[in-house]
């Protein structure tokens, strides 16, 4: 990989995240790696990302 495709590269995630995803509501999923486990108290990251669209619903009722 060239460095002229790393940033072409870095170039659509930043429009993905800071374009696409802000029109959505973004759910990270969590999860640990062995790699990650002995370096501190708290071993989680991100492994990946689920962006769910904003729908236009009506407005929970009250539940009491």
């Amino acid at each position: 990989m060239t460095s002229g495709d790393e940033a072409k590269a870095l170039a659509k995630v930043k429009q993905k995240y800071f374009e696409e995803f802000l029109k959505k509501d973004l759910h990270f999923y969590l999860g640990t790696t062995q790699q990650f486990h002995l370096r501190g108290p708290n071993p989680w990251v991100i492994i990946g990302v689920l962006p769910i669209p904003h729908t236009v619903t009506e407005p929970q009722m009250a539940l009491f």
